[in-house]
């Protein structure tokens, strides 16, 4: 399960985008940490709104005894 869904994680990296607060500011306001949002910001402006979504892939690895 993730801590923030999409929604959020949008409002608060546009909130910043639109330059009003800091990194600082933004995750205090929010009760989050500043590196999460660091990630968030440089991941939306990379892949947009797709960089915010959960991966939900699970890689499994099959053991070849020989």
């Amino acid at each position: 399960m993730t801590k923030y869904n999409e929604e959020f994680k949008l409002l608060v990296v546009q909130e910043y985008l639109s330059g009003s607060l800091g990194y600082r500011a933004i995750a205090k306001k929010y009760g989050i940490g500043a590196t999460p949002l660091r990630k968030w910001v440089r991941a939306y402006k990379e892949f947009g709104c797709s960089g915010l979504s959960v991966k939900k892939t699970k890689q499994s690895y099959s053991v070849n005894l020989n």
